[in-house]
């Protein structure tokens, strides 16, 4: 038969090698059941910001909509300054022709001799005495 102080000691190494599996398996489940909170946090956190992120692209899409509104009101806005342009252009010609023609009016003007001038006043006069004559006789 056995030692007592052996079956003793066994029994203490048994209850002590349980007392470890028993203390191994409570530990391996608290932190089992901290690592699910910390997942649960985590599926919280990337929950949140996909909820942030559809706000977000929401958000850039509204954006990228009114940089489109304002490039298009730009164009429409730049093609009407093109015509007022073509306009001006079209004044700078028109005022070019009309100081030619003002140019050419004051040369013909200037080229008169006096002779020319006193001869063309004697016509007027004598035509003015022929209309009062006309209008005398009837």
């Amino acid at each position: 038969m056995m030692d007592p102080n052996l079956t003793i000691a066994l029994s203490i190494a048994g209850i002590i090698i349980v007392l470890a599996i028993v203390f191994l398996i409570v530990s391996i489940v608290m932190t089992l059941k901290g690592v699910q909170k910390t997942l649960i946090n985590i599926n919280g956190t990337v929950e949140n910001f996909e909820k942030q992120t559809e706000g977000i692209m929401a958000e850039a899409d509204l954006l990228s909509d009114k940089a489109n509104d304002l490039t298009e009101d730009i164009n429409n806005k730049s093609s009407k300054l093109d015509n007022l342009f073509y306009a001006f252009d079209d004044l700078t010609t028109i005022s070019d022709n009309v100081k030619e023609a003002t140019t050419d009016m004051s040369e013909k003007m200037t080229s008169y001799s006096k002779e020319d001038i006193d001869k063309k006043t004697e016509a007027l006069k004598w035509a003015q005495s022929v209309l009062n004559g006309q209008r005398k006789n009837q």
